[in-house]
């Protein structure tokens, strides 16, 4: 006799049809990049022809006119415009012209924010970016050695919506170079502890394959004498290479009031970005390209932007000792010293401190070393710390003097016989052949498992210790390992540079 399936058997396998449905679709979705993991374009149809055709025939046109400067070294950093390219199309132009058949596979981009302000530096750190000609992708691997929330260094897509400082540099992008991954950057009001911070990321980041492109439009808004008059200020800064330099130049071109002048530089944040990365790298002082003003370009002479190509070029990509002035030694050694006799006589730390040298504001690691009659009596430091040079000085005097396992606490009545020295480090970079080092310059540190050791680069000297006597003594002393301890593969070894005073 026929009988009804009841409800239950036969809403079951229409549930288990539904589930694998719905799995189905996750696992679609999954496999294709999402809305939020796509930058889209919001300066095309405004800025730069919406239409592939139309925009890869006007690059085409610029690149073709554009003459080709001659470079003597590798390029490595370079400044471009990013008003809409009807205007500054042509500089832009002078610029890319040196990436034509170039070799570089990932571009760190920086430029500023005109329609968000934020502290931080705020990055896309995965997905792609859209332009008519095609998407190009973001470098997620590279983007999160850059990111570092303790340093304001954060990710935020959000303040990129809009923004067409990065979307302008992008279509020269894709069009020289289709295949390049890049690293997209915004900076609004930065302080200048983050200026160092964000350098210092990149120049460890930076090797034979990689650029940074800095985006800027110059002065805004003056007459056409005006613009040539404070752009030519403005460039030379630049072109000094020294930070401080132009730092000092734009303030001064800024207080003379010129009139029209609303800014001197939009990006006056990522050149200043540049110049720190310059510095750390050893670069060749910048090259200008090309400079011309809107006024040259339509005829409008009343009231013009600027825009200037420029490149940074360098022989090899490594990064060098840090080099405090003398100024900032002496300011760093007070600094120790007054912590040191706070700390001991009084147990306190020295007032807040208005830092005036601002290598001192840099991210940078120090070992703070202490004497008595020529005779240790502490020293610890930090290589890779997310916070100012003078911090980790202040900090690292108070550990030497009261928490090295090695000694008892120092005394008010030793004060006077204490000789305080500071090294300023570079951060650390693996090496795989212990035979690199140079025990001459180099510091070293060994890390097996759970336990590491040090030795500054002044220990060679100070002992008369050859190569292999300073690794032995570096294994079985300071990180508690086997006297060979740098031949075993599961050893890793580091070296790194250091500036030394007192």
């Amino acid at each position: 006799m026929f009988r009804l399936k009841s409800p239950a058997v036969m809403i079951l396998p229409a549930i288990l049809i539904v589930f694998a449905v719905m799995v189905w679709l996750m696992i679609k979705n999954a496999e294709a990049p999402t809305p939020a993991q796509i930058k889209k374009m919001a300066a095309a149809g405004t800025f730069y022809p919406a239409d592939a055709q139309t925009l890869n025939q006007n690059l085409e046109k610029y690149l073709n006119e554009a003459e080709k400067v001659a470079l003597t070294n590798p390029l490595r950093i370079l400044v471009a415009p990013h008003a809409g390219i009807i205007y500054s199309g042509r500089t832009a132009a002078a610029a890319y012209k040196l990436l034509m058949e170039s070799k570089i596979e990932k571009i760190i981009l920086v430029g500023p924010s005109h329609y968000f302000q934020f502290a931080q530096a705020a990055m896309i750190a995965g997905g792609s970016w859209e332009t008519p000609l095609g998407n190009l992708e973001i470098d997620g691997e590279l983007a999160k050695k850059i990111l570092d929330p303790e340093e304001k260094i954060i990710e935020d897509a959000s303040v990129f919506e809009k923004e067409h400082s990065l979307e302008t540099q992008t279509i020269f992008l894709k069009k020289i170079l289709p295949n390049v991954k890049i690293v997209p950057i915004l900076l609004s009001v930065p302080s200048e502890e983050l200026i160092s911070a964000l350098a210092y990321k990149i120049a460890l980041n930076m090797n034979e394959k990689t650029l940074l492109v800095i985006s800027t439009d110059l002065s805004h808004y003056p007459n056409y004498e005006t613009a040539n008059k404070v752009d030519l200020a403005t460039i030379e800064g630049f072109l000094s290479g020294d930070k401080n330099r132009f730092e000092q130049t734009t303030a001064q071109t800024t207080s003379a009031k010129n009139p029209g002048v609303e800014t001197l530089a939009c990006g006056y944040e990522p050149l200043r970005v540049a110049l720190k990365v310059a510095q750390l790298l050893k670069l060749d002082p910048p090259k200008l390209l090309k400079y011309e003003n809107s006024g040259d370009v339509t005829g409008d002479k009343n009231r013009v932007v600027g825009y200037g190509a420029i490149a940074i070029e360098g022989t090899s990509i490594k990064f060098v000792t840090p080099i405090l002035s003398d100024q900032a030694k002496k300011e760093a050694l007070l600094i120790a010293k007054q912590t040191l006799r706070d700390f001991v006589q009084y147990k306190r730390l020295p007032g807040e401190i208005k830092v005036t040298s601002s290598e001192l504001a840099d991210p940078l690691g120090a070992f703070i070393t202490l004497r008595n009659a020529g005779d240790l009596r502490g020293c610890i430091g930090e290589f890779s710390p997310a916070k100012p040079l003078y911090k980790v000085i202040q900090e690292k005097t108070v550990a030497a003097a009261s928490a090295d396992p090695r000694f008892n606490p120092v005394r008010a009545d030793e004060l006077d016989k204490l000789a305080l020295e500071i090294s300023v480090m570079t951060p650390r970079q693996r090496i795989y052949d212990w035979k690199q080092i140079n025990p001459e310059t180099d510091g070293v540190v060994v890390i097996n498992k759970n336990k590491s050791g040090t030795y500054l680069p002044q220990v060679a000297k100070e002992t008369g210790w050859k190569l292999e006597e300073l690794l032995t003594h570096l294994c079985r002393e300071k990180a508690g390992l086997a006297d060979n301890c740098y031949l075993d593969k599961a050893t890793e070894i580091y070296t790194y540079q250091a500036q030394v005073f007192e």
